[in-house]
Formats: structure tokens, C-alpha cells, sequence
């Protein structure tokens, strides 16, 4: 119980880290907050109340409740040390206090905590998160780059102006295509010096042969324009393609050496397998007839098993073991106890060569119908680390000492208990002087919550 409670608290409180981004330094005040939550769920153990109503008789108002992690601004008037600072510093929500009817506002410079009563939140923000977003800038690919930069934009520093590259020619009517093709083809070579001027030349030459009479422009625009526009773009285009290299475009060769094909080696020993062989094992051969014959399965309910000689010896044997312990002394049943449950266990144990071995049959108590602080109220787990075990048994091997394992029967119910609990008599085999009577537990049994701690007293 204790072992499930701790994981619950453990998985509530790494996951308000990870949703917020928060480092693993503020696992104390995620794991406060977790416990703080928790007490104010509802519990069916409790009747649908929460603990914490149940110890100070009062519910909680759940519109004060706020998300971990995220971004808030406390009221620090009191801190001020002059009237000119600022009444609110940026800090990240770090829980709720357990002394003070406030908020932990963590501040993250200072690594301090600030109590407040007085907070603004921004619940969708936090900072840890957005922070760690900023930090990592997504790789660009080279390629993309490259053909960024021959295109014009008004920011970029390989961009040439399109009003310095415009080329009036000397006539009433303007061309207006060639001013305009003319400083896309230099904006798109902007990024090479040695190119742009090679296209200014180009350029100028071309203009200077493409001076027209007044009268003869309008035939100038229909017949020769068309073919000049190809050609400037043409020719930017493959004296750009000339000037970058192809390892820079991260373009790979095309000519790859053809390899001959490895040829398998064949194998040098040939299974029994491949020949078609099949030799069965008859070491699972025999554990499968033994499952299928000889072990029984386990019942699904009291009837099967009572009709079943091998449960039914097993289970009067239980109950006769119980009885000399003198787990239980039946008694009359009041409206006022708090009876709980039982119920049978049954499992086949099996020998390592998968024969059966025995039967067992366990009585066991409901204890998950038990109430905290009425029939119960320490717990304890016992664990043990595998490095224990492997200490001992270095120890008895250097001292020499025999290692014998002891089994003892029943030893799990060996231990006393102080709690009055009351206990429906075991299905199918209660008393037939006092069939409505009820158990009271004497003696610690399986299922209980308080039997581990029993045992270990």
C-alpha cells in the first residue's frame, strides 16, 4: 500500500516537471504539490470525501488550484527597497505553501522562493518550456540556403536595387520589359561580385547594340525583345551554375561503380532442419502430457473446487491449520461492525521437471474493503535487494558454512494483531452450528494490510 502510494506521488509530480519543462532541481515542490492534490481528491475508501476533509472538516475551494510550472507575477510591495521598483518580477509558479495561505512563486535568477498571496498567472506560459523552444534552432539545409539567396528580398545584403540597375535607352518610348529583366537577372547573381560585374559588361553591350529609332520601336518590341529576354536569362542562369560547385547544391554524383554481387558462402554443417528432420524433446513432451493429465486447474469458484477431491483436502487442510493457530473465534454479528470480506486462492505448485508437486489453498481477507484508522492503521513492505542476498551467501561461502533454505508453513500468519477486525466466515466451509455468525481475527492472515507489519514484529 505504502510502495503504490509513493509510485502514485512519483508519477504525479514527473509529470507536472515534464508538462511544465522544469529542471529535475524542483522535484521537491512538484512532489509537494502531488501530495497536496492527492489529499484533496475524492476517495472511495472515505465515501466519496477527501482526506483532507476528513482531518480538518472543511473542503477545499478548488478555483485557487493552478498549474505547475507555468509563469505568474506576485505582488512584491513589501520588497520594494524604492518606490520607483517595479510592484511585480516575472517568477514561475513552484506550488503552495504548507505554513502560509499563498503561492511558491520561484524566481528563476536568484533560484529563491517568494510567498504571496497576491498573484497574476499566465497559465499557458511556461517559461522552462519556452525557454529550452528558444535554445534549439533547427538545422537548415545548405541547399536551401543557396537558393534562398538568389532570390530578391528588401532585407537580404546580396540584393541589388532595381531603380540603380535600370536601363533607359534613348528614345520616346521606354522599354519597360528590359529595366525589369535586367535587374531580375542581376539580383539573381547578386551573390558572386565577379559574375555581377561580367553581367553589367554583358549587359551593356547588349543595350548599346539595341538603340532604335524612334520609329522603329514598336517593331523592336514585337521582334527582338522576346529573343533578348531568353537570352539574358539563359545566360545568367548557366554562368551562375558554372560558378557553384556541385559539393555546395549538396548534389551527389550520379555514377556509382556497379559492385559485383556478393555471392553466400555456402554453410559448412547442415542441421537437422534443413534435411527435414524433426526430433520432438522429450523432456516437453512430457511436461505437456503431464499438464494436460495429471495437474488440475485452478477453480473459478467454490463449487468447482469443493467438487474436486485433490482442492477439497487441500482446503480442509488450510481450514484445520487455521483453527489450531487459532486465527479467528466466531462471533455474533451487530449492526454496528465493519465486516469484511474473504475468499478463496487456490495454485497448482509444480516440480522443475513441470510435474505437479501439490495443492494450495489460501483463505484470504478482503483487505481492500479495510478503512484507514478504523481496522487499520500502520502498514509496512518488506523488500529486500538482491545485493542483500548475494552479501549473505559471499559471507557463508567464505566462512564455509552450510546454506540451508527453510520453508516454514504458514509463517505469514503468525503475527498478532491489535485492531478489532470482523471477517466473513471462508465460502463454502463455514460453520454449520453458526452460519451467520462472523469472524474476529485473533491471529494476522493473508490479505490484510496490517500483516506484513505483524509479521515484522
Amino acid at each position: 500500500m505504502v510502495e503504490r502510494q509513493h509510485r502514485i506521488i512519483r508519477e504525479l509530480g514527473m509529470t507536472m516537471l515534464f508538462h511544465s519543462g522544469a529542471p529535475l532541481f524542483l522535484w521537491v515542490q512538484a512532489f509537494s504539490t502531488a501530495v497536496y492534490l492527492i489529499n484533496h481528491l475524492l476517495s472511495s475508501a472515505l465515501n466519496s470525501e477527501t482526506p483532507y476533509f476528513a482531518l480538518h472538516d472543511t473542503h477545499l475551494d478548488y478555483t485557487s488550484l493552478r498549474v505547475f510550472g507555468s509563469k505568474c507575477f506576485p505582488y512584491t510591495w513589501d520588497t520594494r527597497q524604492h518606490k520607483f521598483d517595479p510592484k511585480t518580477v516575472f517568477r514561475i509558479f513552484g506550488g503552495y505553501s504548507d505554513k502560509h495561505k499563498g503561492y511558491k512563486c520561484f524566481h528563476m535568477s536568484s533560484r529563491k522562493f517568494f510567498i504571496s498571496c497576491h498573484v497574476v498567472f499566465d497559465e499557458l506560459f511556461y517559461p522552462y518550456k519556452n525557454t529550452q523552444n528558444q535554445s534549439i534552432v533547427p538545422p537548415t539545409s545548405h541547399v536551401i540556403s543557396i537558393f534562398d539567396s538568389w532570390l530578391p528580398h528588401t532585407n537580404s545584403t546580396h540584393n541589388v536595387e532595381i531603380e540603380s540597375q535600370t536601363i533607359t535607352p534613348p528614345c520616346t518610348s521606354p522599354l519597360p520589359v528590359i529595366p525589369l529583366l535586367t535587374s531580375v537577372s542581376n539580383s539573381i547573381i547578386g551573390s558572386s561580385s565577379n559574375m555581377h560585374e561580367s553581367q553589367q559588361l554583358g549587359t551593356t553591350h547588349e543595350t548599346d547594340m539595341l538603340q532604335p529609332s524612334t520609329n522603329k520601336t514598336s517593331q523592336l518590341e514585337t521582334d527582338v525583345l522576346p529573343h533578348l529576354q531568353v537570352e539574358l536569362f539563359e545566360q545568367s542562369f548557366n554562368t551562375l551554375h558554372n560558378d557553384i560547385e556541385p559539393n555546395q547544391l549538396g548534389l551527389q554524383s550520379q555514377t556509382h561503380k556497379k559492385q559485383p554481387p556478393q555471392i553466400q558462402p555456402s554453410p559448412s554443417m547442415i542441421t537437422r532442419s534443413q534435411r527435414g528432420i524433426i526430433k520432438p524433446n522429450p523432456k516437453y513432451a512430457l511436461t505437456s502430457t503431464t499438464n494436460s493429465t495429471s495437474i488440475p486447474h485452478e477453480p473459478h469458484n467454490i463449487r468447482v473446487a469443493l467438487a474436486h477431491p485433490g482442492w477439497k483436502t487441500t482446503m480442509d487442510e488450510e481450514l484445520e491449520a487455521l483453527h489450531k493457530n487459532k486465527t479467528w473465534v466466531l462471533v455474533l454479528r451487530t449492526l454496528d461492525m465493519h465486516v469484511i470480506g474473504s475468499k478463496w486462492v487456490f495454485k497448482p505448485k509444480l516440480k522443475p521437471d513441470g510435474s505437479l508437486d501439490r495443492l494450495k489453498a489460501r483463505v484470504v481477507a478482503k483487505g481492500y474493503h479495510q478503512v484507514d484508522g478504523l481496522d487499520y492503521t500502520e502498514t509496512f513492505s518488506p523488500i529486500i535487494k538482491p545485493g542483500t542476498i548475494r552479501m549473505v551467501i559471499t559471507i557463508a561461502l567464505v566462512k564455509k558454512w552450510p546454506i540451508h533454505q527453510l520453508d516454514v508453513k504458514n509463517a505469514f500468519i503468525h503475527g498478532l494483531i491489535s485492531e478489532d477486525i470482523h471477517m466473513e466466515q471462508p465460502p463454502g466451509m463455514a460453520d454449520l452450528e453458526h452460519p451467520t455468525h462472523v469472524c474476529k481475527l485473533q491471529m494476522a492472515l493473508y490479505g490484510l494490510k496490517q500483516v506484513p507489519r505483524a509479521w515484522f514484529d
